[in-house]
């Protein structure tokens, strides 16, 4: 028994897939196009095109048509009139209608039709959704996921209503403008007799139409305001209901989630919550949102409340900064100033810091704080302990076990473990190098050398430059993709480029030397291997600074490409691609190859060219294509891909490369450049 429903199952999966075979459309003698399967079979056809259903561009001197590939649904033509068929080649909508414009996906399908000049909804079974007898259909109709939530706002004699999925009426055709969404919220915004209110999904007014405005407030999706005309103002819930207002318009800013301002008196400011209790007293003269809290200002004086309304730093400051730290930026201290003199507050409102420094840096790292006393500077930490008395003219920067300093136009590096008075050598610069181990690079009299975070030297200054190698590639995909630091961590940071007398090595600090000054040329590490230039020839290293090129298959090459595991070598002339081993993937026979890409299906291709012609090779750098004069390869994922240019298709190739459909007009061949495929 359950054998037979396994069997059964699989039949149905199979089924599936062969009846729901996505098929791909070609145009015939200009006028009409076709459906052909992947294996290049013409299935359903020929459709009389529709101009909607594709577009003439002129910029090139002449039209080519682009069916929309990319909709599961074409447009055709049958006795002037327009209907649907989708990409299995099934009509789903039958050509009854003048007009076909908008498309709207929810579970089933729907499109904004005409008819006579009258307009309205057919869904893909051609049943009419809503009867074409309305002069206007709003075509930005409420997409969803969902039917409850599909409506379409319609208009009769120029006045608007709303009608929900099944042609229901839900709002009555009474309003002056198109009924539109109310910001991210399940309302409507009405409008009639230049009034505004708001209805929601069931017609049911929640504000009548009395205001002269109606703002969606994106404060985090929770606030709505509405005017009234004689400039008041409330807030609104998501759902509609006034919870605060109309008051004065001297009330109307959200300075905070459920904290409103108000004015009372002599324009004293206070606060109130949702309900319109008062929180916070008409007392301060300015009000303004600053992290979790609320900086007020009172007196010509500066304090903080927190995001309960309590107050957090007194008003008695004349500038309150705050110090961030962390990808978000989220605020860990605050620094205040009072007549010209600094100090710090934690985010409780204990002040951690005197207010007695004539300047307090944003040097912040771990605590630790950059100041000025009188005319020298120190190191301050969170508990307000000196831990490098005033005794530089600058630090220039902090880091987690030393600091960099400067006394009389030199630079020093600092350790906090450093005894008093311990005397550290000075250098025209000193600078952090990214590494994975906390190392310096210093100069004198314009050259380079190398100490760790407690100022032993590792490299005397004597060569030209040192800066850090690391895989720039792998880096910029943890900036741009927001690589775990797990990950980051794993990235080669550990390696130095040095240079010396116009030559160039490789340090590590662990390693320490990896190479001597052999070579000419150095760039960033990529996928593991370092690129250098050696007596005018490319070599390719590893982290141990071996050349991992197969010698005989590169003895006389031009190395310019790779990606993992396939090269891409240009030898004497001609083209080829080989693994790391030396096996010979593709042979050395072409002009050039492209370098691998990646389809959106995350496969690596590249084109090959011989003769003015155009191949493909796949993600292990086979030939899938050979070259031929389809000139206009770029892309292709999960069956098949197109041939294009300037919009017109000219062929279709499935996933192993192979043709499966090419026009029998000749003129793609002199087509001046590719054009980014058209992908199915």
């Amino acid at each position: 028994m359950n054998l037979c429903k396994l069997f059964l199952f699989l039949f149905l999966v199979i089924a599936t897939q062969l009846f729901s075979q996505k098929l791909y459309p070609i145009i015939e003698n200009e006028k009409y196009f076709s459906l052909i399967d992947i294996s290049g079979k013409k299935v359903k056809g020929p459709f009389e095109l529709v101009d909607e259903c594709f577009y003439n561009d002129c910029s090139q001197g002449f039209g080519d048509y682009d069916l929309r590939t990319f909709d599961p649904y074409l447009k055709f033509k049958e006795n002037n009139k327009i209907g649907i068929v989708n990409r299995q080649g099934e009509v789903v909508v039958r050509p009854i209608n003048d007009t076909i414009s908008d498309f709207g996906y929810s579970k089933k399908f729907y499109c904004v039709v005409s008819d006579k000049g009258m307009y309205g909804i057919l869904d893909s079974g051609s049943t009419w959704r809503i009867e074409a007898k309305y002069k206007k259909l709003a075509t930005s109709f409420q997409y969803a996921n969902n039917e409850s939530r599909l409506f379409f706002t319609c208009c009769i004699d120029s006045a608007w209503g709303l009608l929900d999925k099944d042609g229901k009426q839900i709002v009555p055709f009474i309003y002056d403008a198109p009924i539109e969404r109310f910001g991210y919220t399940e309302l409507w915004l009405l409008k009639k007799n230049g009034n505004f209110g708001l209805c929601n999904n069931k017609g049911v007014l929640v504000q009548d139409t009395i205001y002269s405005n109606i703002l969606f407030k994106d404060d985090n999706g929770h606030y709505g305001v509405v005017e009234t005309f004689d400039n008041r103002k409330g807030y609104i819930t998501q759902e509609g209901k006034m919870f605060f207002g109309p008051r004065s318009s001297l009330m109307g800013r959200i300075v905070k989630r459920n904290m409103f301002d108000f004015f009372k008196g002599e324009y004293k400011i206070g606060l109130l919550d949702s309900a319109g209790k008062q929180i916070v007293p008409p007392v301060y003269d300015y009000m303004e949102s600053l992290g979790d809290g609320v900086i007020v200002k009172q007196k010509n004086k500066w304090g903080m409340l927190n995001k309960n309304a309590k107050l957090l730093i007194p008003c008695l400051y004349d500038k309150i900064s705050k110090v961030t730290e962390g990808k978000d930026d989220h605020i860990v201290y605050f620094i205040v100033e009072q007549k010209e003199l600094y100090g710090v507050y934690n985010m409780k409102g204990k002040l951690i810091i005197s207010v007695k420094y004539n300047e307090i840096g944003y040097r912040y790292i771990d605590g630790k704080f950059d100041f000025k006393l009188g005319n020298k500077c120190g190191i301050v930490n969170s508990k307000g302990v000196e831990i490098i008395k005033p005794q530089h003219d600058l630090i220039v920067n902090i880091l987690n076990n030393s600091y960099i300093y400067t006394n009389n136009d030199k630079y020093g590096l600092g350790s906090f473990t450093d005894l008093p008075n311990t005397k550290k050598k000075m250098y025209d610069d000193v600078s952090k190098i990214t590494t994975t181990k906390e190392v310096f690079h210093v100069r004198i009299d314009h050259k380079s050398g190398l100490i760790d975070s407690v100022g032993k030297t590792l490299l005397e200054p004597e060569y030209s430059y040192i800066k850090s190698i690391d895989d720039s590639y792998l880096w910029s995909r943890v900036y741009s993709e927001k690589i775990d630091s797990a990950y980051a961590k794993t990235l080669p940071m550990d390696y130095l480029q040095i240079e010396k007398d116009g030559k160039f090595a490789i340090y590590s600090v662990s390693k320490k030397w990896i190479s001597n000054f052999d070579y000419e040329e150095m760039d960033y590490y990529k996928e593991g291997l370092l690129e250098v230039k050696k007596n005018g020839k490319k070599l390719l290293l590893d982290s141990d600074g071996k050349d991992v090129r197969n010698k005989s298959m590169f003895a006389d090459d031009s190395y310019f490409e790779y990606k993992k595991d396939y090269w891409i070598v240009e030898r004497k002339g001609k083209c080829g691609i080989i693994k790391r081993t030396g096996e010979t993937v593709l042979p050395f026979d072409y002009d050039s190859i492209s370098k691998l890409q990646r389809t959106y299906d995350r496969r690596l291709f590249g084109f090959v060219y011989k003769e003015g012609k155009t191949g493909i090779v796949n993600e292990h750098g086979e030939l899938v294509v050979s070259p031929s004069d389809n000139k206009f390869f770029n892309n292709y994922i999960n069956g098949a891909g197109a041939i294009s240019y300037n919009g017109r298709i000219y062929a279709y190739f499935n996933n192993k490369g192979e043709l499966i459909w090419k026009e029998n007009k000749e003129n793609y061949k002199s087509f001046r450049a590719p054009e980014f495929l058209l992908l199915l």
